[in-house]
């Protein structure tokens, strides 16, 4: 129960000061510490209101429950240092830790209600279970605080302005507020967790390492600050957010977890070295983005592109099972990248895009109103189900090619231009759907059915550019209907039914190629306009099928044949 009052203490070269059981204080002494020095509290003593000043190797320690530093002020300078042992508590201290001087909490003590400072050097350590408190920790030009070993950052509050923090060994972030500043950073390292902790990078960063969680933190990047998970880490169930130039970055392996994220104002987010998007919610809202490369994959997570927000795949990565709507905004694949068995809807003037010789893999992809799919520059459909709503649309360009898909075009259309190929897909028309091949296209072989009003139609004024049916097998049924028009339009090799009732129609100089033509049950063909040939195909009409040529079209080289009606 003794107390120093207001004495003034120096302890050099070895020197001490003990305070030693509850009821003992430092009182408003002014104690110093210096080469060797120290000043050390225990078994429930207080430096009450005291001025401790460690320096050059100077130190003063704590140790014990109920041993607290109270409402000193402590400063450790030039390898001067404090510590904290054994459930003992920093109070509502005013810490300053500068060129190199330290401060350490071991043994499940705590911060408590402290204020500590690091600044040019100055360093705080948190070991073996030991907890930040309350306290408010400011890391700056250099200062830095560490937590290692289980411990927690508590409640705290942490500011890295040109500073940094670091949790080690399957430390916790707990319910701290951390803002990385001006180049400020944090580190989760060895498996460690950011907890329930508010994280805030302003032109600062958060780095994930070591299979460490984001937990579920709340992160947010602005003003080119970032987040990046690295060595296999994930985002847990974290809300990130990036706006105005933040970013966040998965690379190595690493996983988004179950998180949220959402890209707005140049706000950004990457995967990369097979890094995967877990379960993820990703929202790409007004000039934000998200993008894919070196293998990684979009996993089973959500993504929502909004008015030019957008979603982007490179480098062999893949959108495998994900579940994507681009609402206004749009998804591009890239650089041999995949759709996978993602699920991919399109609208109000929102579109999927492939190029560079990715696929669309076996993803199932709805154009719903104004919404669309574009292949271009050897990309292809692969085996994907494209179903086109009314308005909704798909196109082929040059070098592409619809693989072996199944495209239902249900009062929407596909349109293939110069240079590009049905290949083997399964192509449906209905409900006044439409395909249509320009010159220079080709049906390949295709299956082709046209029904309920809905049609294909090839069409070209080229011979140099054929829009030619290829060897595919067409059917037209319940007022389905093919159009061949132009001297460039030509049924090609191909098998084409008419039946209850269907109709194929050629005029403006097309012809029936080398094609095998049967019309039966009200199934008609009908050739019209100057120019117009059946060519040298084969046209067998039976059972009320029927062919019809007008004066100025002609049946040319081919072998017509009327059977049973």
């Amino acid at each position: 129960g003794s107390t120093a009052g207001e004495s003034d203490i120096t302890n050099d070269r070895g020197g001490r000061t003990t305070f030693a059981d509850a009821g003992t204080t430092a009182g408003t002494s002014d104690i110093t510490n210096e080469r060797g020095g120290r000043t050390s509290f225990s078994s429930g003593s207080t430096a009450d209101h005291s001025t401790i000043a460690n320096q050059t190797g100077g130190r003063t320690t704590f140790a014990g429950t109920g041993t607290t530093a109270g409402s000193s002020h402590i400063s450790n300078q030039t390898g001067g240092s404090t510590a904290f042992y054994w459930g003992s508590d920093a109070g509502s201290s005013h810490i300053s830790n500068a060129d190199g001087g330290g401060t350490t909490f071991n043994d499940n003590s705590s911060a408590s209600l402290a204020s500590i400072s690091n600044k040019s050097g100055g360093n705080t350590t948190f070991n073996d279970w030991s907890s930040a408190g309350a306290a408010k920790i400011s890391n700056t030009l250099g200062g830095s605080t560490a937590f290692n070993d289980r411990s927690n950052a508590g409640d705290a509050k942490i500011s890295n302005i040109a500073g940094s923090t670091a949790f080690n060994d399957r430390s916790s972030a707990g319910s701290a507020t951390i803002g990385n500043t001006l180049g400020g950073s944090t580190a989760f390292n060895d498996r460690s967790n950011a907890g329930d902790a508010k994280i805030s990078n302003i032109a600062g960063s958060t780095a994930f390492n070591d299979r460490s969680s984001a937990g579920s933190a709340t992160i947010g990047n602005t003003l080119g600050g970032s987040t990046a998970f690295n060595d296999r880490s994930n985002a847990g169930d974290a809300k990130i957010s990036n706006t105005l130039g933040g970013s966040t970055a998965f690379n190595d392996w690493s996983n988004a977890g179950g998180a949220t994220i959402t890209n707005v104002a140049l706000g950004s987010t990457q995967f990369s070295d097979r890094s995967d998007a877990g379960h993820a919610t990703i929202n790409n809202g007004a000039l934000g983005g998200t993008s894919f490369g070196d293998h990684s994959s979009a996993g089973r997570a959500t993504i929502t592109n909004t008015t030019l927000g957008s979603t982007t795949f490179n480098d062999r990565s893949s959108a495998d099972r994900a579940t994507i709507d681009n609402n206004g905004g749009s998804t591009s694949f890239k650089d041999d990248s995949s759709a996978g068995r993602a699920t991919i809807t399109n609208e109000n003037r929102g579109g999927t895009t492939f190029s560079g010789d990715s696929s669309a893999g076996r993803a199932d992809i709805t154009n719903g109103n104004r919404g669309s799919t574009t292949f271009n520059g050897n990309s292809t459909a692969g085996r994907a189900h494209i179903t086109n709503e009314t308005r909704g649309s798909t196109t082929f360009n040059n070098g592409t090619d619809a693989g072996w898909a199944r495209i239902d075009n249900e009062g929407g259309s596909t349109t293939f231009n110069n240079g590009s190929s049905a290949k083997h897909a399964l192509i449906a028309n209905t409900d006044d759907g439409s395909t249509t091949f320009n010159g220079g296209s080709t049906a390949d072989h295709a299956f082709i059915y046209n029904a309920d009003g809905g049609g294909t139609t090839f069409q070209s004024n080229s011979t140099s550019q054929l829009a030619t049916a290829g060897q595919a097998f067409i059917y037209n049924g319940d007022d389905g209907v093919t159009t061949f028009t132009g001297t460039g339009a030509t049924a090609g090799n191909a098998f084409i039914v008419n039946a209850d009732p269907g109709l194929t129609i050629f005029n403006n100089g097309a012809n029936a190629g080398d094609a095998l033509v049967f019309n039966t049950d009200g199934g008609q063909t009908k050739f019209s306009d100057t120019g117009t040939s059946a060519a040298s195909s084969h046209i067998v009409n039976v059972a009320g099928g029927s062919t019809s040529f007008d004066t100025q079209s002609t049946a040319g080289d081919s072998t017509i044949t009327n059977v049973y009606g």
